[in-house]
């Protein structure tokens, strides 16, 4: 639930944060902002890349200890362009999501998720043209409940018997 919660409300951030970005595509066109998507891209629908661009939010992995949960997200990032610098489009996506990410005050997404850093991104060599693609890695901290014992539990109703 609470990485589901972290991806929702992460979703939500960036979709403000990228409101207003725009790049002008290989045909002349403007392209909107990136659509957010939720965990992985659907179904191609578009082969001429009117899918895109786009934004995909997804927990990857997560630890817990006695005193804190963190939790691992991607950010990928996908913009279409038959310009052989058409990755800078994907960079500046990263950009606007870093500056966002990191004028966050305190740190912290919802009163609840503080940003830790290092922030990591990869452009990988291999792209699948003419789409270009780049990953952003996040970890998010948030305190650990405390454990409570059965004692505890009885006194609020818990394990009634």
């Amino acid at each position: 639930m609470t990485e589901n919660h972290l991806a929702q409300t992460l979703r939500a951030f960036l979709a403000d944060a990228l409101k207003d970005f725009s790049y002008l595509a290989q045909d002349g066109k403007t392209e909107g902002s990136p659509k957010i998507i939720n965990g992985f891209l659907p179904p191609k629908k578009e082969p001429d890349g009117r899918d895109w661009p786009f934004v995909v939010v997804r927990p990857v992995e997560g630890s817990i200890d006695e005193e804190e949960t963190s939790i691992s997200v991607e950010i990928i990032v996908g913009c279409w362009s038959r310009e052989f610098e058409g990755y800078e489009y994907s960079l500046n996506v990263l950009s606007r999501i870093r500056n966002a990410l990191t004028m966050l005050p305190a740190r912290t997404l919802n009163s609840r998720f503080r940003l830790a850093f290092p922030i990591r991104w990869e452009m990988q060599a291999d792209q699948p043209y003419p789409s270009w693609t780049a990953v952003m890695v996040t970890d998010w901290i948030l305190r650990t409940p405390d454990v409570r014992t059965e004692k505890e539990d009885e006194i609020y109703g818990y394990f009634q018997k």
